[in-house]
């Protein structure tokens, strides 16, 4: 399939792209198999973050607490983060950069836990959301560490569109290479 005059061929298992103003699909490569997202698994907590500021349920501003298990997770190898400690109380914000800048798993579960009493009923609520905007996709964690979570590249790429058309402001964190998150650039 051409794009500005040139074939495409990606290396990957699969993909899709959407032309943002059209909305119309103009590439695919195994667009409807399920594949582990890894890390894009939080494209969709961080939709859902945003839906619940557009709907006035959190702010910028509120504070989200640290458990236990989301600061254990924070210093558990292998998984991408920045330290958090428990009983300490971080800002939506804070975490929303640390998830698009850092990839910070941990904060994905401090989201999780806070929304809905635990990751595993937040994971709950990534499958509702998923149904709810047609989505094949299946969640069982907010951050990707699970091989168990699956999307279709058109579905990620559909969330994708979805996001950046409903909440714009996404685009003001990911275009930010640096924070300054607990004192630490």
């Amino acid at each position: 399939l051409p794009i500005c005059g040139q074939a495409v061929d990606i290396s990957a298992e699969g993909g899709c792209t959407i032309n943002f103003e059209t909305g119309e699909f103009i590439y695919e490569k195994n667009a409807d198999t399920p594949m582990t997202p890894a890390s894009m698994t939080k494209v969709m907590t961080l939709y859902i973050i945003f839906e619940k500021l557009a709907d006035g349920s959190i702010t910028n501003d509120t504070l989200i607490p640290i458990s236990e298990n989301a600061a254990h997770l924070s210093r558990t190898s292998g998984y991408t983060n920045i330290p958090l400690t428990a009983g300490e109380s971080l800002s939506v914000e804070t975490l929303i950069k640390a998830i698009v800048i850092v990839s910070a798993c941990a904060s994905c579960t401090a989201i999780g836990e806070y929304f809905c009493g635990s990751e595993a009923e937040f994971a709950k609520l990534m499958n509702q959301k998923a149904a709810e905007i047609g989505l094949n996709a299946y969640f069982t964690d907010a951050s990707g560490i699970s091989n168990y979570n699956t999307i279709t590249p058109r579905s990620m790429a559909y969330l994708t569109y979805l996001f950046i058309k409903n909440h714009p402001d996404i685009l003001s964190y990911t275009s930010l290479k640096t924070a300054s998150i607990n004192g630490k650039k």
